[in-house]
């Protein structure tokens, strides 16, 4: 099966910030980050050095002049000349100082400009070399490449490919709806789940914030309300590329709101005796003789039976003796099979309800509306719920927004339309397909929200095939419940955009293949993708890649170059011819550079030829020096080569004062 890390792309694309801020990224793997990250160190290093090149030999022409100088500037002359590290050159300068300490005038301030020069060099290279190392982006997000769309494996049989295909469709559906409970346990609030997850690195982030208001009027008529108060789940604007990692410019992205209101409502007194006959219309598919049946009146649903017309039956759910039944109602929904009482229907909001059949017997009673079990199954024993089925009936209002402008609140399909027409949001084609994804997203709901998902299990022990044992819940588990049911609703957006490249392929025994299994692939799930191409568009975390800022980094590779080039191809030499095309008489400050660096050589020259006296201070180094009256003349010798030759008496003399 191809893992998600397949697919991601490597080399520069743009990443989409919040606002309208964009930055190009390089994305390579984690062994070729690892081998850059060390190259740029030692490439940062070696470009330090030749800028710590260049500034010395500005520093040597600055300082360069023919008039009278004493041998400390001289000898600074000559250091700046090697350009040593600018370690040693701060270390030497300070021997310097030490050495001439009362023997010259203006020691301490020529030295400590130096100095500071120095070490404020040593601190900018340490500086760099921390902030070459930031190039690479911690955690960053990575792009993933390619289309999701790839037709599933031709057959010459039209029902069996359509069969395939809704085995496929299915089976994705139910995965993504595992791993958006997965990444909700692991990653959303304290009421939903606690702990940590690799899942929670997953997506661009970690969770989509939600603002819950635990009283609230109850939304529906009196006669329906079962409780003191109900709730509010706000998802507040949910951005496609900031929330959804759907790496979008500004004027393709989309934002979406989620508010839903629940409360517990009465079901008992809407509902009808148990009995063993099954109500009209419904069908019983082999269903083995001994079953019962009890109707909740809570109006009628259609239902779609085998023949396969619609029928109508005049109850809202049966409840056999497990699990939870999600029933929804659409605004202005055409295919919608439920039509709620009066009281119950809400005009501008979708409805929803959750119907819960408890089995459980509790340790202790629970006061919980939903799950309320304060009857004793036998004097001393456990608690049992008191009521055949419970439910939970909750509106859904959404509200759809481009960078400009939003919808009102109100049913999804309503607003889905008010967002696409043009006196509406009037959004482009890619916007639209974005809202395609979050339709995709919320048919799953629909589809997968069973008894499965709730957190009560976590209380709950399985002792027989007819017995459970469960703690006491808390009074607010409804709430739990819900909130962790909204949050499942936000993290299926969040995965939708990517989960098709990730489940690929799905194991598939195809007919009259002797059970042979084969893995078909799972590309066709989103038809939206097909369309929006998203998954070339879909950014995720992936930690078997590296991140570095491009610009930054190919800023620096340009200044290292540059720097090397300058150094080691343009100075001295470009330096001094342009200063001579402008005219500047620099002939000294050219011959210091050229014989400067020379200085200790001199000293032994000058010693073969008796000139001196020299003395060496030990304590400061042994760094030697002449003593001289003011005004005497020592002679610069033209040539190095040949140490036999005598001073050049027509050559430019240092003098010293």
């Amino acid at each position: 099966m191809a893992a998600l890390s397949d697919f991601i792309h490597t080399g520069v694309w743009r990443r989409y910030d919040d606002g309208t801020q964009s930055t190009l990224i390089l994305t390579v793997t984690q062994g070729t980050g690892v081998l850059l990250t060390a190259t740029l160190a030692l490439f940062v290093s070696l470009s330090l050095g030749q800028l710590w090149s260049i500034i010395c030999f500005a520093l040597h022409q600055a300082r360069s002049t023919p008039a009278p100088r004493s041998g400390l500037h001289h000898q600074r002359q000559a250091l700046l000349r090697s350009a040593p590290s600018p370690g040693s050159t701060a270390w030497t300068l300070v021997r310097l100082a030490w050495t001439w300490r009362g023997k010259s005038p203006g020691v301490l301030p020529a030295s400590s400009a130096l100095i500071s020069a120095a070490v404020l060099f040593i601190v900018a290279l340490a500086a760099s070399s921390l902030l070459s190392s930031r190039l690479q982006l911690a955690g960053g997000d990575v792009l993933v490449s390619g289309a999701c769309a790839r037709p599933l494996p031709p057959t010459d049989d039209v029902d069996a490919q359509e069969w395939a295909f809704s085995y496929a469709q299915g089976l994705a559906g139910r995965k993504l709806f595992e791993r958006a409970a997965r990444l909700v346990r692991d990653c959303y609030g304290s009421r939903a789940a606690s702990g940590a997850s690799p899942d929670c690195g997953y997506s661009p982030v970690d969770k989509i914030p939600v603002t819950i208001d635990f009283d609230v009027p109850c939304p529906f008529a009196a006669e329906f309300c079962s409780g003191n108060s109900a709730m509010t789940m706000d998802s507040g604007l949910v951005d496609s590329n900031l929330h959804l990692g759907i790496n979008s410019p500004p004027e393709d992205r989309v934002r979406f709101r989620k508010v839903m209101t629940c409360s517990p409502i009465e079901t008992e007194k809407f509902a009808g005796p148990w009995t063993q006959m099954p109500p009209p219309n419904y069908n019983t598919g082999g269903q083995v003789p001994g079953v019962f049946y009890k109707p909740f009146y809570l109006g009628p649903r259609g239902v779609v039976t085998p023949n396969p017309k619609n029928g109508q039956r005049n109850y809202t759910v049966e409840i056999r003796p497990y699990g939870m039944e999600l029933i929804e109602i659409g605004v202005d929904e055409p295919r919608t099979l439920w039509k709620p009482l009066p009281g119950l229907a809400v005009s501008d909001a979708d409805l929803v309800m959750f119907v819960l059949r408890n089995d459980a017997e509790y340790s202790s009673a629970v006061e919980d509306p939903w799950f309320r079990a304060t009857k004793q199954r036998r004097p001393g024993g456990g608690f049992i719920s008191n009521q055949d089925s419970s439910a939970v009936c909750c509106t859904e209002r959404y509200q759809a927004c481009n960078t400009t402008a939003c919808t009102g609140l109100g049913g999804w399909l309503p607003v889905l339309k008010a967002a696409s027409s043009e006196t509406g949001l009037g959004l482009n084609e890619r916007q639209k397909q974005v809202f395609d994804i979050l339709d995709t997203a919320k048919g799953n709901q629909r589809q997968y929200i069973s008894g499965g998902v709730l957190r009560a299990h976590d209380y709950t022990q399985v002792l027989s095939s007819v017995s459970l044992l469960s703690w006491g819940l808390p009074r607010d588990q409804w709430q739990t419940e819900m909130s962790n049911i909204f949050n499942i609703t936000m993290a299926l957006a969040q995965l939708i955009p990517t989960f098709a490249l990730e489940t690929l392929n799905v194991p598939f025994v195809a007919p009259g293949d002797g059970g042979a299994t084969t893995h078909w692939n799972l590309g066709e799930y989103v038809s939206a993708m097909r369309k929006f191409q998203v998954c070339g568009l879909a950014r995720t975390r992936n930690l078997r890649h590296a991140n570095f800022a491009f610009a930054p980094l190919v800023a620096v590779l340009a200044v290292g170059v540059a720097l090397a080039v300058v150094n080691l191809a343009c100075l001295p030499n470009a330096a001094f011819w342009l200063q001579g095309r402008l005219g500047m008489n620099r002939a000294y400050q050219r011959r210091e550079w050229a014989q400067g660096h020379l200085f200790m050589l001199q000293l032994e020259k000058f010693r073969a030829m008796g000139i001196g006296p020299w003395e060496v201070d030990e304590e400061g180094g042994g760094i030697p020096w002449m003593a001289v009256r003011e005004g005497d003349e020592v002679p610069v010798l033209d040539k190095f080569d040949d140490l036999s030759k005598k001073a050049d008496p027509d050559g430019e003399s240092i003098k010293t004062g």
